[in-house]
C-alpha cells in the first residue's frame, strides 16, 4: 500500500479522522511503491446522466492537468487535516471558519499560492470538465443545493468519497458522493491546474 491509497483508505471513514487521526494518517508512507493503476470504473447506485448538468466551458485547454500534480498529496492532506472546522457563512479561515467556496479558496491560496473565486459558480467556470468515472483525487466536485447549479463545492478524494464545508452548524468532513442526497444535487467535476 502506498501513502496514497492510505490516505483515501483513512478518508473514507466519514467522520472519524480528528487531527490527531490526520497527524498520524500524514506519517504513513512506504517508499519505493508506485501509484496503482486506475481500477475499471464500477456502477454507482443511484447515478444518472440526467442529474449532470452541462459545466461551464473551461478557461483554455492549458488548465488541463494530469491528475497526480504536483503538491496534490499536499492539498489532499492540508484538506483533511481541517476535518472538524465549523462552518461559517462567508468564511475563509479555519479559525473563524469556512463555508463551502471558503474552504476551497483557502486550500488553494495556502497550497498553490493561488487565488481563486470567491463563490461556489465562480469556482466551477475555472479549469475544465472531468466526468464522474474520470475523476482523481483532488478534482472539485459541484452541487445544486440552492435551487440553481453550481452552488455547491467540495473536494473529490477517491474510493466515491468527498470532503467539503456543509451547511450552517455542520463541520468540515467527508461523505459519499453515493449518498441520495447527494446523487440528486449532482452537477459535475472539473479539474484546476495549480500552475
Amino acid at each position: 500500500m502506498n501513502r496514497r491509497l492510505a490516505l483515501f483508505r483513512l478518508a473514507a471513514i466519514p467522520c472519524t479522522l480528528g487531527y490527531a487521526g490526520i497527524s498520524h494518517a500524514q506519517s504513513i508512507e512506504v517508499p519505493g511503491i508506485p501509484d496503482p493503476p486506475p481500477a475499471p470504473a464500477a456502477p454507482r447506485d443511484g447515478y444518472t446522466q440526467e442529474n449532470a448538468v452541462p459545466a461551464p466551458a473551461a478557461d483554455t485547454p492549458a488548465q488541463a492537468i494530469a491528475p497526480a500534480a504536483s503538491g496534490m498529496d499536499e492539498f489532499l492532506f492540508k484538506a483533511l487535516s481541517l476535518i472538524g472546522v465549523r462552518y461559517r457563512p462567508g468564511g475563509i479561515s479555519p479559525e473563524t471558519g469556512f463555508d463551502c467556496s471558503g474552504y476551497i479558496c483557502y486550500l488553494y491560496r495556502s497550497v498553490f499560492s493561488m487565488d481563486l473565486p470567491r463563490t461556489a459558480d465562480g469556482i466551477g467556470r475555472r479549469g475544465m470538465a472531468v466526468k464522474r468515472d474520470d475523476m482523481q483525487p483532488g478534482d472539485l466536485v459541484f452541487f445544486n443545493t440552492m435551487h440553481r447549479p453550481f452552488t455547491h463545492v467540495g473536494i473529490y478524494l477517491g474510493d466515491g468519497q468527498f470532503i467539503h464545508s456543509p451547511s450552517s452548524g455542520g463541520l468540515v468532513r467527508t461523505e459519499s458522493l453515493n449518498e441520495r442526497y447527494w446523487v440528486k444535487r449532482w452537477n459535475g467535476a472539473r479539474r484546476i491546474s495549480p500552475t
